[in-house]
């Protein structure tokens, strides 16, 4: 009777390991479409990519259309048997459900798609995040010495007397 119920957890154990692999992950699609395809020609592209994630049992949760941007760096791609340089693409993104093991003929298919310049494959969590903006000032340089100049200035706040205070304060209360 011992023997039978070792044979039960493991059969069990198993099944658990068996339904891990099989468990679904959320990942991030994030594409450049060469810049030399017609605004127009864009939807036909991005559905030729969801027919390739839906094909690998992809499951959408969200995405971001392609909008031509400028490019970090020129980036070469050899196409036909020219190589041709961009200096912009379209970018976009895709969320998506898939198993883990789908994930690299999900890949092979993408390598294979000619107007793809490049794309990138992440695991992400399902809820959307939005960037932060953020707005970047001159800063003063490091090496710079001194006491009190040293590059940051005080704010001058300007000596009010109580009796002009007081004025103030009366003509901003409205009664």
């Amino acid at each position: 009777m011992a023997d039978d119920m070792s044979n039960n957890v493991e059969e069990s154990s198993d099944e658990e390991s068996q339904e891990d692999d099989s468990e679904k992950t959320v990942y991030e699609l994030g594409y450049h479409l060469l810049s030399s395809i017609t605004e127009e020609d864009i939807p036909t592209h991005v559905s030729d990519i969801k027919g390739i994630i839906e094909k690998n049992g992809g499951v959408f949760i969200s995405e971001e259309l392609p909008r031509k941007t400028p490019l970090a760096y020129a980036i070469s791609k050899q196409i036909g048997r020219e190589k041709h340089v961009f200096d912009d693409a379209y970018f976009g993104w895709i969320k998506f459900e898939t198993e883990a093991l789908k994930v690299s003929a999900f890949k092979t298919e993408l390598d294979s798609v000619k107007e793809m310049l490049r794309y990138i494959i992440v695991k992400t969590s399902r809820e959307t995040m939005h960037p932060i903006k953020r707005t970047y000032s001159a800063r003063p340089s490091i090496g710079m010495r001194g006491g009190a100049s040293s590059g940051r200035r005080e704010k001058e706040t300007p000596t009010i007397s109580e009796e002009e205070l007081d004025r103030t304060i009366e003509e901003l209360v409205v009664e």
